[in-house]
């Protein structure tokens, strides 16, 4: 068998090929479509004229100049380059660059000079002219190659049969049926090949009974498994109408392979009529291929497969069942909604899932309106999966609905709402949500009134809607205020803070821990003052150490000028009792670019329990200011530091990094 393309070295022209065909799939074939015209006018960029060209071609110029000139003609030739192309077509070394040329000529005469080598020529250059007659397509020629699908030589015989697969035509069809069965082995699975190719060929020149007739001969000859598939795959195909009774019956057969095949034609046939034939063949089939065939019905989009499809959502088997949700999916069937709500509430998970997705696949439009009508029905489980999918689908429009159904609807359905609002909830929904999480009934209702009106809150991007939030604040219940308070640290914001601060004074312990807590981790340095306060004066140790570290956490804000962060450190330093403070404080003066930081972090390096810590932000520190404006004042300060941090160190990096450091500082103090 032969390879069909171009390129090949001069050495290898035409390599022994293997079979296009793979499991009964045919790749493609390139047509071959010449150029309108070509002048030596539009030579393109780094081609020579055609005429020097010519000129290299007929000198004595070595063979790579020559060689590099046919490549040349590729580009540029015209019909005066096809008789010294034509010349070179027995040479040894140069025919294979010479037939690239004649190739790409779009001229009947580089037709001609190639049918008018055939007689000239031998061996693999004989190969050679054969492939580019079949590359050209080149109707004129079938009669002249089909004597050589008798040659002796089976790579001639071979390169026969692939040009008359790629010519097609009567003369080509009727050589290769000949020789379906009485060609040598060596050659039949090129004829094979050819056969193929041709059918395609007719087919592409309107000549479905001829393609016909070659497919079917194929598959009626003993040829490898393959072919045999490819070739019914073609029967079916070019029969189009016809053909269905084929695919029905390999869709039913038990050969896996055939079946496959099925499979890829559903895909391929035309027409609603084949459509509904095999819909009609789904429910006929084992679970496992009528899952297959309903899934590939999906695939094919087709919605003449709808009934078929349907029935096999209701499917006891739970494979055949997804397969069709699915299916419904890919077909857009808003009118199978109310059906895919039902299997969105099965105990099937794999169900479930596939009917979810399918429902918010669905096209807008109807699709929603009916959401929120089956939302407001009387089954709670419906209604809940109804009210997740209009989150899903983002259908905003949902919104003033869901709000009623979060006050009235059962308990499933409030917090399926809830959630939904998460999602959905506007601005101005804030009010009412804020309403309905002071009326919920029990904590999972809260929880899930709470993160929507989180959600709403941060969407809204206004710090006033701390102002609605904090109103019912001080006459809340205690699981009430807890959840408000962390409503309030979502949202930030003075009035936020504000109403977190009085929080902090609740008589309620556990009111105070999380008003501490949401204040220790605020986003914002407006907090510092407060933090600072608590951090000195609290009656509770956790909660100073708590404020104390959400101060010096403060101190890392890049917002703030290095003055700030400098004195917020200092404020700090006097209150700090634990390393884990300390830890933190050095941390937050090696990102502060000043002489003073630094100073403030020396003591630290005597310190047994943070001296690694103390040494590593010194040196952090050191490196920034030898890079600043500040560097040769700071450099006393700053060779003394590291001197300390080589003395205390035990980590081999900070010594070595110190050393650095402490070299440079003494070249600017000169």
């Amino acid at each position: 068998m032969f390879h069909f393309g171009r390129g090949r070295t001069a050495k290898s022209q035409e390599p022994r090929a293997k079979s296009r065909i793979a499991y009964g799939l045919l790749l493609s074939v390139a047509v071959f479509v010449a150029p309108s015209s070509r002048c030596e006018s539009t030579t393109p960029a780094g081609a020579a004229p055609q005429a020097t060209l010519l000129e290299t071609l007929k000198s004595d110029a070595p063979l790579d100049k020559k060689a590099d000139a046919c490549r040349q003609l590729a580009q540029v030739g015209t019909r005066e380059a096809v008789p010294a192309l034509a010349a070179l077509l027995s040479h040894e070394k140069l025919a294979h660059r010479a037939r690239m040329a004649l190739e790409a000529i779009p001229d009947p005469a580089a037709d001609e000079a190639l049918r008018a080598a055939l007689p000239n020529v031998k061996g693999r250059l004989l190969v050679g002219v054969l492939y580019s007659i079949g590359f050209r397509r080149d109707a004129k020629a079938a009669e002249v190659v089909a004597p050589f699908l008798q040659d002796e030589d089976a790579e001639v015989a071979g390169a026969a049969a692939t040009a008359l697969g790629k010519i097609g035509g009567a003369t080509s069809a009727k050589a290769l049926q000949n020789a379906i069965g009485s060609a040598p082995d060596a050659v039949k699975p090129a004829v094979w090949d050819g056969v193929l190719l041709c059918a395609e060929a007719l087919i592409a020149q309107g000549q479905q009974k001829e393609a016909i007739a070659l497919y079917d001969a194929l598959r009626a000859a003993e040829t490898p498994f393959q072919f045999r598939v490819a070739a019914t795959r073609g029967a079916i195909l070019a029969r189009k109408s016809d053909g269905i009774p084929m695919l029905v019956e390999i869709v039913n057969g038990q050969n896996a392979t055939m079946f496959n095949l099925a499979l890829q034609l559903v895909l391929e046939f035309p027409g609603q009529d084949g459509t509904r034939a095999l819909a009609e063949q789904a429910g006929r089939l084992p679970p496992q291929r009528q899952a297959l065939l309903v899934q590939a019905l999906g695939s094919r989009g087709d919605r003449a497969a709808l009934p078929e499809i349907r029935t096999a959502a209701k499917h006891e088997d739970l494979g055949i069942r997804t397969a069709a949700i699915r299916a419904l999916a890919q077909l857009g069937d808003a009118s199978s909604l109310a059906l895919l709500v039902d299997a969105a509430a099965s105990s099937d998970k794999s169900v479930a899932e596939a009917a979810v997705a399918a429902i918010v696949r669905l096209p807008a439009g109807d699709v929603d309106s009916a959401l929120l009508e089956l939302a407001r029905g009387k089954d709670a489980a419906k209604s809940a999966t109804a009210i997740d999918c209009l989150a899903r689908r983002r259908v905003a429009t949902a919104a003033p609905g869901l709000l009623k159904l979060a006050a009235e609807g059962d308990a499933q359905v409030k917090v399926a709402a809830l959630r939904a609002l998460s999602t959905l909830a506007k601005p101005a929904d804030i009010p009412p949500l804020l309403s309905l999480f002071l009326r919920a009934e029990d904590t999972t209702q809260r929880e899930a009134a709470e993160r929507a009106l989180i959600d709403a809150c941060v969407n809204a991007a206004d710090p006033a809607c701390a102002e609605k939030v904090a109103e019912p604040l001080a006459q809340a219940k205690p699981e009430q205020k807890l959840a408000l308070i962390r409503v309030l640290n979502a949202i930030g914001g003075p009035k936020a803070l504000q109403a977190i601060r009085e929080s902090c004074k609740d008589a309620n312990a556990e009111i105070q821990d999380a008003a501490v807590g949401a204040l220790s981790n605020w986003a914002t340095p407006d907090a510092a003052p407060e933090l600072l306060a608590l951090a000195k004066s609290s009656e509770k140790a956790n909660h100073k150490v708590l404020a104390l570290r959400g101060f010096i956490r403060l101190a890392y804000d890049g917002s703030l000028s290095a003055e700030n962060r400098l004195a917020m450190c200092r404020d700090a330093a006097p209150l700090i009792q634990r390393d884990d403070e300390k830890r933190q404080l050095l941390g937050a003066l090696g990102g502060i670019p000043s002489a003073e930081a630094l100073k403030l972090i020396v003591p630290h390096l005597e310190n047994a329990g943070v001296k690694e810590e103390a040494a590593l932000a010194a040196i952090t520190l050191a490196g920034k200011l030898l890079k600043s404006p500040e560097a040769k004042a700071s450099a006393a300060l700053i060779a003394e530091a590291m001197e300390k941090v080589k003395q205390q160190s035990k980590n081999a990096g900070t010594v070595e990094a110190a050393g650095r450091h402490l070299e440079r500082a003494k070249q600017l103090e000169k």
